[in-house]
């Protein structure tokens, strides 16, 4: 019973993958990973290729430490942030709590402004929001619930105003949306009640401003998800998920304003940038794949630990790395992050646990055209969810676990 618990909790510490896709042919990019061990190359057809620096050594470092914004949430506080984003001219930042399940919106100096949302299924409430986005040709604010399928549009101060549900994706859920120039970019996934893990798969789809597809940008795999649903009694019902195995090849992405595109696969180290026009470029990000070695395991579950996710709080770890291994990929992925950064820069993170338990390396490698590679280092205990001109905006986790938002200026040579 014992090893039993412990492996629902570690199982549970991923991500909970809910969304995915059956959509419609098409589409210039077709995404594969073809085994755990990543011995496939992605297939595309390509416009460049070209490659990031290889070696750490490789291009100028910039450490980031001049800090821009600091926001803190005043006396609450804050929960767990999912998301944040700034107004284009960076006046105004607007914060999604996943927690409380509401926004806030703070001025540059971070004092805040206005609340937003709430949880319930009602007009501007959440349930389980997982992005936030302005929309470019309202100056609206709009937030995706996965567990609603709905989008929930606000004014710029705060005040709902209408529903979106996209339309055009057959059966696929909507994990997440962004907002770019024109309409949105849904990443979309197979749902697992309806679709067996081995055939579960995911795209990214453009959509109009009325949030009806389009046109599918690409398409990839997923590790698979095992749900299921029963009726347990009259008016009663226990659905089950088993998440994949802690470090599976999870793939990511970003969008900026203008519709770019940047996409990683999750296990090849290979990384896609998707221009406006639909314009495909590819970069190696040679961040190479290797074994999930023990130590690494270790350090997860102490990270888990801290967080108060494993109920054996005085177990050695040592003890408990044995009974947990077969709940972890063997490989590690060679991309952990992925971010679109102005000018078309793309900028790429590998994995380490030794800068971060989950896997989180500090270090990112920046390719832009007409500019030799760099590569920027961040604070430790900063997670970066966004870049807007020279600002890098994300999370940072103080040593009380106490969450808020910073924002650091970058200069990237």
């Amino acid at each position: 019973m014992k090893r039993a618990r412990l492996i629902l909790i570690v199982a549970g510490a991923g991500a909970m993958l809910s969304t995915a896709a059956a959509l419609r042919p098409g589409g210039p990019v077709a995404a594969e990973l073809a085994s755990p061990l990543f011995t496939s190359p992605v297939q595309a057809r390509l416009a460049a290729d070209r490659r990031i620096a290889a070696g750490p050594q490789d291009g100028a470092q910039t450490d980031l430490s001049e800090l821009a914004l600091r926001i803190d949430g005043g006396e609450e506080g804050f929960g767990h942030i999912v998301d944040v984003v700034p107004s284009p001219g960076g006046d105004t930042i607007y914060v999604l709590d996943g927690m409380s399940l509401s926004g806030s919106a703070f001025d540059s100096g971070g004092t805040r402004l206005f609340g937003f949302g709430g949880a319930g299924g009602g007009p501007g409430e959440f349930r389980r929001p997982t992005s936030l986005t302005l929309l470019p040709w309202s100056g609206e604010v709009a937030v995706w619930d996965v567990q609603t399928q709905r989008m929930t549009v606000h004014t710029s101060a705060g005040a709902p105003v209408r529903s979106l549900s996209p339309a055009g994706l057959g059966q696929g859920l909507v994990q997440r949306m962004a907002a770019v120039e024109g309409g949105f970019v849904a990443e979309v996934r197979s749902d697992p009640l309806r679709v067996q893990p081995d055939a579960q798969g995911g795209a990214l789809v453009r959509l109009d401003t009325a949030a009806r597809a389009t046109r599918t940008l690409l398409r990839f795999r997923v590790p698979g998800v095992n749900a299921s649903h029963r009726e347990s009694a009259a008016g009663s019902s226990v659905t089950t998920w088993l998440n994949p195995l802690t470090w599976s090849p999870e793939p990511r992405w970003s969008a900026l304003r203008d519709g770019s595109v940047v996409f990683a696969p999750g296990g090849p180290d290979d990384v896609y940038r998707i221009d406006p026009s639909g314009r495909v470029e590819r970069i190696r990000a040679d961040f190479r794949p290797a074994r999930v070695t023990r130590g690494d395991r270790v350090r997860h579950l102490a990270g888990l630990r801290e967080r108060g996710k494993i109920a054996a709080s005085t177990t050695p770890l040592h003890l408990l790395e044995p009974l947990n291994r077969s709940y972890y990929a063997r490989v590690r992925p060679a991309v952990s992050g992925v971010l679109a950064g102005p000018g078309g820069a793309v900028w790429t993170r590998g994995f380490s646990t030794e800068d971060d338990w989950r896997g989180y390396s500090r270090e990112w490698r920046v390719a832009a055209a007409a500019r030799p590679p760099a590569r920027v280092r961040l604070p430790r205990g900063f997670e970066p969810l966004h870049i807007a001109g020279s600002l890098v905006y994300g999370v940072a986790v103080d040593s009380m676990l106490a969450e808020r938002v910073e924002a650091y200026r970058v200069e990237v040579p």
